[in-house]
């Protein structure tokens, strides 16, 4: 909620609180409100919120009945900020500066949506990119349920989800790891092992597939790919790392081995 005064009343009361902390720098640092701001208020550039003028009220030790005379009425806390932007876009529009004053605004916006993507990144980069996952797994098809109760993208991930839990193997699906200094979020990880279940066709998949297997054999990964018989002609460069059949008894005892 913010504090409509009558005319010259925050003006005045500021001006009484500054007054008594000895300039606006020290006001700012005892009710930690910011330097510009507390300026705002004393011009009366902006409307005062109820919680800093509690602060204020509080400071002074002036009696609530008292400060109620000098208040115009109070307002929703945004409502300074849809008359303000009403009245600059009408400003805008009668000046023909519309159109322009709108790319500008896109442009600001795009600044501050990448900077506050870059400052996130460097400060909590596994929430970041545990963020950034999420969102991407909501426009994904997870339709299939494992065993375990889990929901996958397709029936080759949940073939696999099931027969890791059938041999009672803890494991992590889509897991955040750091490899090379590159973020991956693997299909499964089992101790040392990492699983990628693809039945894509094409060897575009083949090259990201590459740089992945480099990534986690530098961190010390067993890196294997699960993918069906039939598309195996696109998987040369992996023949020894790619299992095909997983109901195979050598399947379980080789994921067993390499997850060690």
């Amino acid at each position: 909620m913010r504090i409509k005064f009558k005319k010259g009343k925050q003006r005045w009361l500021m001006e009484k609180a500054i007054k008594k902390a000895g300039s606006e720098r020290k006001l700012k640092k005892i009710l930690k409100i910011p330097n510009q701001t507390v300026n705002h208020y004393r011009t009366e550039y902006v409307n005062i919120s109820k919680k800093r003028l509690d602060l204020i009220i509080n400071f002074l030790g002036i009696k609530i009945n008292d400060v109620d005379k000098l208040i115009e009425k109070k307002l929703d806390e945004n409502w300074g900020r849809h008359k303000g932007g009403r009245d600059l876009i009408q400003k805008h529009k009668s000046k023909g500066t519309y159109e322009i004053y709108i790319k500008h605004l896109q442009k600001r916006g795009k600044i501050i949506f990448t900077q506050m993507h870059k400052n996130m990144k460097k400060k909590d980069p596994e929430n970041y990119y545990r963020i950034q996952y999420e969102k991407f797994k909501k426009v994904g098809r997870y339709k299939f349920i494992t065993k375990r109760g889990e929901k996958v993208r397709n029936k080759l991930e949940k073939d696999t989800a099931d027969l890791l839990n059938f041999l009672k193997l803890k494991y992590s699906y889509e897991p955040y790891i750091v490899a090379n200094k590159r973020v991956y979020f693997p299909d499964f990880k089992v101790g040392k092992l990492i699983l990628e279940c693809t039945a894509w066709r094409g060897y575009l998949k083949v090259r990201k597939l590459k740089r992945k297997l480099k990534d986690f054999e530098k961190e010390g990964f067993n890196v294997r790919f699960i993918i069906p018989e039939d598309i195996k002609k696109f998987y040369k460069p992996f023949e020894d790392k790619i299992i095909t059949g997983l109901k195979e008894a050598s399947v379980a005892q080789t994921i067993r081995g390499l997850s060690r």
